[in-house]
């Protein structure tokens, strides 16, 4: 039987929490852990009323701010569940059939680390697609490479998946509890690098893009700090033609980085129906 544990991480995301669990329950997990990084809201008091309306769900409140990849680990380190699905940010959303599609998928190819799928973005207010195949497929670190070198690697979606949980915890132990944004990147692209993912044409997760979501408000030096980071994680853990296929790809280059501040203000400076096919594009 396939164990799959929900994390949710929150910092002062109340207004989504009681959507973002309510759709996480519905997906039938084994456990639900709510991981709340002191938040300054009321998230707190309104987790604890989640928990009596739902007393499977477990708490854990932290001291102080830790980062999101320090409370979701947290989180990682309090489940004793094979898999783990690497959502559930307070914000986003679990769509219709998401933990029924990923048990099948590991069922049938229990080669591989990592299973990912197609989401729903919502960002000024309408709904745009991210998936990078309309098919259920397999993607081994050769293909991934060509695909980062025709620029499209942008299209795959690295949220709402499912990981093994010794991988995240590799992952964490290797450098990765110094990391603040991006975390997401590091577990996805490494595993795909590794063994290769399964990514499910099923658009089984929606999320929310704004400003100050996702790292979006770090500046050039934290994203390349993370860069580094995250590059010296897959020269730790990846043989030498894995971490070649890395080097090769560009994920962690930092040429041309572009401060998110200045990138979202050009963005609202243009006229909306040019903001839109950015997004459709990007997405």
């Amino acid at each position: 039987m396939v164990k799959i544990a929900i994390i949710i991480t929150n910092y002062n995301d109340s207004r989504f929490l009681i959507n973002c669990v309510e759709s996480a329950i519905d997906q039938n997990p084994t456990e639900i852990i709510i991981v709340d990084d002191h938040s300054s809201d009321n998230s707190v008091e309104l987790i604890k009323q989640l928990q009596v309306r739902y007393p499977s769900i477990k708490f854990i409140n932290n001291d102080g701010p830790q980062g999101i990849f320090y409370a979701f680990m947290k989180g990682v380190m309090a489940t004793d569940c094979d898999y783990i699905s690497c959502g559930g940010a307070a914000d986003d959303q679990y769509l219709y059939g998401n933990l029924t599609v990923f048990k099948e998928l590991i069922n049938k190819y229990p080669f591989v680390d990592l299973y990912l799928c197609g989401a729903k973005v919502l960002k000024d207010n309408r709904i745009y697609e991210r998936r990078l195949f309309p098919f259920l497929a397999y993607l081994s670190p050769e293909y991934f490479l060509k695909i980062c070198k025709a620029g499209l690697g942008f299209k795959l979606n690295v949220a709402g998946g499912v990981i093994k949980r010794d991988a995240l915890i590799k992952i964490y132990e290797a450098g990765g509890r110094d990391m603040r944004i991006h975390f997401d990147c590091i577990y996805n692209f490494l595993s795909i690098f590794d063994k290769g993912c399964v990514i499910s044409e099923r658009f089984l997760y929606l999320y929310r893009s704004y400003f100050n979501c996702w790292g979006s408000s770090a500046n050039a030096e934290e994203i390349k700090a993370t860069n580094r980071i995250q590059l010296d994680i897959c020269k730790n853990l990846l043989d030498g033609y894995e971490y070649r296929l890395v080097q090769q790809s560009g994920i962690y280059s930092n040429h041309d980085v572009l401060p998110a501040k200045i990138k979202f203000f050009l963005l609202k400076m243009c006229p909306l129906f040019i903001r839109r096919i950015y997004y459709k594009w990007f997405y």
